[in-house]
């Protein structure tokens, strides 16, 4: 039943996704304006350089590890607690959580930061 719904919302998704392309076409037929990018205003590797500074490669280097060495780990951590400690259906939920939690803390978070400001510092404390 999950993969069912789960494929009725992609399905879902993909239609709106070509709904707003032609929605976006369409509004710039209407106000007859093109996209234009300028040579200057296009990416290049050299541009890269621009990022001088430790604390944001830090920061990037941080993020491309989390996620090289988490995300694998949670595609098989459910079927090793089913298989190899036990847990049942239980342990899907255990690995939900952070995410869960993730979703209900971000926007709360994201106000107090706002308001408190120190960035930097919340950063810092939510990677250990």
């Amino acid at each position: 039943m999950a993969l069912l719904v789960g494929f009725f919302i992609c399905c879902f998704s993909l239609i709106m996704a070509f709904l707003l392309v032609h929605i976006d076409r369409w509004a710039a037929k209407k106000d007859d304006v093109e996209a234009v990018v300028n040579e200057e205003e296009k990416f290049k590797m050299s541009d890269l350089k621009e990022f001088k500074g430790l604390p944001f490669w830090l920061v990037t280097a941080s993020c491309v590890i989390v996620y090289m060495v988490i995300f694998p780990y949670i595609q098989f951590a459910s079927d090793m607690l089913t298989e190899r400690f036990g847990f049942g259906s239980f342990a899907g939920t255990l690995y939900a959580l952070p995410y869960i939690i993730s979703g209900i803390l971000s926007p709360m978070l994201g106000f107090a930061i706002d308001k408190f400001g120190r960035r930097a510092l919340f950063i810092m404390f939510s990677s250990v």
